[in-house]
């Protein structure tokens, strides 16, 4: 199925309406042109919901989850007859939150009951690259309605599913799981939230700040008056944010809400009592900087690597990265990234013609180096890890018996992602078998040379 792209905002439609105004027996009102606004359903984006307006609009979202609306209008969505919900304002981002009333994320029962009825009816039953309502499920769910508020919920939607998924032809399948459902729906919340924000901050002091949002949810950034106080923290599925710029005792703290149309705003405060003000800001493509200086991008301080495979218990489960370095055209290849835990990055740099790092004056016992090399189209991987006495070495690409796969090299945004990604043990080592990577590893513009 072609993947439905996630809008992070209203789009202004070149359609205006025409409303008639005015009064006092005026033979020829003036028009009011009330623009016309382009919106977005998403559980991921969910293709096929018949909707209504207040100000009449009406139609089915389309491939990427759009509809029409008029700033101020209410919208309801349907699957065929079944009303999922009604929202008293329509905004650029809507979501089954948006039509329960009190619901702030995924946790709550009636949000999730209508994430797994919509999960449930995607066309591919893989919600991960969009919902598709297809247009005989809307058909033979002509004159059914659901209670996604009922204690019978389970018993009633699973009879319905049935029905409607044999009508429409779709091969049978089960009403997703809370658990399943949730973490489908969570999962595109924050990667909606994901990105760059700019803004600023006014109260006791005043400055910019700017800040990168993985699709975890994690924080990091900058914030920039007469000095630069890096900021951590993490932004929640509901949008609340609690993130400190500076130290966790004497720098400030900012709560607030990360909207899912890009628009921030919150409260900010100096942790030692000196006052505070507000903040706020928007979502940009550009990634911004402080004071001449890039946020930290993709993971901050450090990046975990998630491990699997042979060796998976004996290294701990998980590699730590705190220094990395890139490098275009490197030993002939085009692209590499070095990641290595503390005090190790220095002394690889040395031992590489050119780059003149002195090495430190101690060495770790205990350290990691992954390697990922790009050579045109091909990825290698060569690694090494240190660990209580014993050096395990694994690799994988072109040369070996594993081919590397299930990576992600993004030099523009300066990340590189493993999902599932295996290397295998290379010989003369304690390195016994197969590994897996999942993770992100990332890299700064001051990393770059």
């Amino acid at each position: 199925m072609k993947f439905k792209n996630l809008l992070l905002a209203s789009i202004f439609s070149s359609v205006a309406i025409l409303t008639s105004c005015g009064g006092g027996g005026s033979s020829d009102p003036s028009p009011v042109i009330a623009t016309e606004l382009t919106g977005q359903f998403i559980d991921s984006a969910v293709q096929g919901l018949r909707y209504t307006t207040s100000s009449g609009n009406s139609g089915v979202t389309d491939v990427n989850g759009r509809y029409n609306y008029i700033a101020g209008d209410s919208v309801e969505f349907f699957i065929g007859d079944i009303s999922l919900g009604q929202a008293s304002a329509a905004t650029g981002v809507m979501t089954p939150i948006s039509i329960v009333p009190g619901a702030v994320d995924e946790t709550n029962t009636t949000v999730t009951n209508i994430a797994r009825f919509l999960q449930s009816l995607d066309n591919d039953s893989d919600p991960s690259n969009g919902i598709v309502i297809s247009a005989n499920v809307a058909t033979a769910a002509a004159g059914q309605s659901l209670d996604f508020t009922s204690v019978t919920f389970d018993t009633t939607a699973s009879a319905l599913l049935a029905m409607l998924r044999s009508n429409a032809g779709l091969a049978a399948g089960m009403l997703l799981s809370p658990a399943v459902a949730q973490a489908n729906f969570k999962t595109t919340l924050l990667q909606t939230r994901a990105g760059f924000y700019v803004g600023s901050y006014t109260g006791v002091d005043t400055g910019t700040w700017a800040i990168n949002v993985m699709p975890d949810g994690s924080v990091t950034g900058c914030a920039d008056n007469s000095n630069l106080a890096m900021i951590t923290g993490m932004i929640a599925s509901s949008g609340s944010s609690t993130t400190v710029a500076g130290s966790t005792t004497t720098g400030a703290e900012f709560k607030g809400d990360f909207a899912l149309t890009g628009v921030a705003s919150g409260t900010w405060r100096n942790l030692d009592g000196s006052g505070g003000g507000t903040y706020s800001g928007n979502k940009t493509t550009v990634a911004p900087s402080c004071n001449g200086a890039m946020p930290p991008i993709a993971g901050g301080a450090s990046d975990v690597i998630t491990l699997g495979g042979d060796d998976a218990v004996a290294l701990g489960g998980k590699l730590t990265i705190t220094e990395r370095a890139f490098r275009l055209g490197l030993t002939g290849a085009d692209k590499t990234l070095i990641s290595t835990s503390d005090g190790l990055l220095a002394v690889i740099l040395s031992a590489i013609p050119g780059e003149n790092v002195s090495p430190p004056a101690t060495v770790p016992t205990n350290g990691v180096v992954i390697n990922t090399i790009q050579v045109g189209t091909e990825i290698d991987i060569s690694m090494r890890v240190n660990l209580n006495g014993k050096s395990y070495l694994y690799v994988c690409g072109a040369a070996f018996v594993t081919k590397c796969a299930n990576i992600t090299y993004d030099s523009t945004n300066r990340m590189i992602t493993y999902n599932a990604a295996t290397v295998e043990a290379s010989n003369g080592n304690d390195a016994t078998g197969l590994l897996t990577l999942t993770g992100t590893l990332s890299w700064m513009a001051s990393n770059e040379k």
